[in-house]
């Protein structure tokens, strides 16, 4: 059976979406290659279809987009007190 996996840590301009054939399958693991793995680590993800990769790639880039956007606003805000700061 065919799974496909998303980089999960280093989400960036090499987002991709890997088909891996997987021996078999539970719940929390895949086995490929006769090597066990857990479905979600800190770094990848297996997804059940490419679609389901597909949508937590954008999902996940739409999630970084607004942190950037948050800390950018931050960053304005300090800017701005310093900006504003005078001489004693």
């Amino acid at each position: 059976m065919t799974k496909y996996k998303t980089d999960k840590g280093r989400f960036g301009v090499n987002a991709q979406i890997i088909a891996v054939e997987v021996d078999r399958e539970t719940a929390h693991n895949v086995w490929i290659n006769g090597i066990k793995n857990l479905k979600e680590t800190t770094w990848e993800i297996y997804h059940s279809s490419w679609e389901e990769a597909h949508s937590y790639l954008i999902d996940r880039g739409n999630q970084n987009v607004k942190n950037v956007k948050k800390r950018l606003e931050s960053e304005k805000e300090r800017l701005k007190k310093v900006e504003e700061m005078v001489k004693p």
